[in-house]
């Protein structure tokens, strides 16, 4: 993953959101790959599109992040996403073992389109 961040780090600050958003897509891809896939070389090349996907979304995505936080209470708002981080990966195990009992692809479309949404609220409020 590091490796996709090294050519990342000369891009302008301009492009952020745009960069964010195709790295926030790729994710999607990913995920979708994984759900629809049959053979084994699908899922290495759903992994191959996720870390490309995360590399290139993370450093955009949180400075944008840290961007709109105002600093005296950026610690409460860190703290409080953490939180809620950590509670999504308590849920999110439950809420798949229930998908995958209707279908073991429909985890992956799911996330697939939920990263969709983010994408889409992340164009109009990021």
């Amino acid at each position: 993953m590091a490796l996709f961040m090294l050519p990342l780090l000369k891009v302008d600050k301009s492009k952020g959101k745009l960069l964010a958003l195709l790295g926030i897509s790729l994710i999607s891809i990913a995920y979708g790959i994984l759900g629809l896939s049959t053979e084994i070389f699908h899922v290495f090349i759903s992994a191959f599109v996720l870390s490309l996907g995360e590399s290139i979304m993370t450093p955009f995505y949180l400075d944008a992040l840290f961007s709109r936080i105002p600093e005296e209470i950026k610690g409460s708002v860190l703290g409080a996403l953490a939180g809620i981080r950590k509670i999504i990966n308590l849920a999110a195990p439950l809420v798949a073992g229930f998908l995958a009992a209707v279908s073991p692809s429909l985890p992956y479309i799911a996330s697939s389109f939920t990263i969709i949404i983010v994408a889409i609220l992340f164009a109009i409020y990021g």
